[in-house]
């Protein structure tokens, strides 16, 4: 006897599965080379010296800002950005705006502080020559005021450092950073990191990175070893974790 089946019961529907938003840790710093010596000779020894202690396994994006003029000597005169996990950038917006510039020496990203009146008004040409954007804020609003011209800007092309005053405890940070990704969030850009522009050494940066809202730092004035003191416990604590 043949047996037909005449009905079968659906299946139920499982939830979608919602991938978890992984965003790659952010150390940068802003090299400004010492007085009396020669500035392309000291940003070269700093990006080799970078380049000589970093590990090109480290899933860490790590951003080397120089002088506008020496962002060449970064990418052309050092191997450093051709690890593919060190980046090179402008501290600060070139002179007349020649973006092109910048580009053409290989450089990635471009550091604006909020507090600056030209802050916002660079922002559409930064997106334009296809550069990511690196903003120093305080407050929400400052995100707010110096994104309103940004257009369809990514994510990707973002990183928020929040400028605290002197030490600054995780609490403190996270709280910091709370607002600003909300604030990111209206914009839909809650994927982009957001990073503090603080005081921290290698004891307290692990605290500082267990919050859920913090994705590196950002070092004014620093300089390749205090960036290594930094970089070396994310990626032990980074492959402990993977263990």
């Amino acid at each position: 006897m043949k047996i037909s089946l005449i009905y079968a019961r659906p299946k139920p529907k499982l939830p979608r599965k919602v991938p978890a938003v992984t965003r790659r840790p952010f150390v940068g710093y802003t090299l400004v080379p010492p007085p009396g010596e020669d500035p392309a000779h000291s940003v070269y020894c700093d990006a080799y010296g970078l380049e000589m202690n970093i590990d090109d396994e480290w899933a860490i994006d790590t951003v080397l800002l120089a002088p506008p003029p020496l962002v060449e000597v970064v990418t052309k005169q050092t191997g450093v950005t051709s690890m593919g996990t060190v980046y090179a950038g402008a501290s600060s917006m070139p002179a007349g705006g020649d973006l092109k510039k910048i580009k053409a020496a290989g450089g990635k990203w471009i550091l604006l502080d909020a507090a600056e009146a030209e802050a916002r008004s660079n922002v559409p040409a930064i997106l334009k020559a296809k550069l990511g954007l690196i903003v120093i804020c305080s407050t929400p609003q400052q995100v707010a005021n110096v994104l309103c011209d940004a257009g369809n800007i990514t994510a990707k092309q973002l990183v928020i450092a929040i400028r605290l005053k002197g030490k600054c405890s995780s609490e403190a940070a996270q709280t910091a950073a709370a607002g600003i990704r909300r604030e990111l969030k209206s914009k839909k850009l809650e994927a982009a990191r957001v990073v503090i522009a603080s005081r921290v050494n290698k004891d307290d940066i692990l605290e500082h990175m267990a919050k859920p809202d913090i994705d590196g730092v950002l070092l004014e004035n620093g300089d390749f070893g205090t960036v290594m003191d930094i970089l070396v416990p994310i990626a032990l604590n980074s492959q402990i974790s993977d263990d």
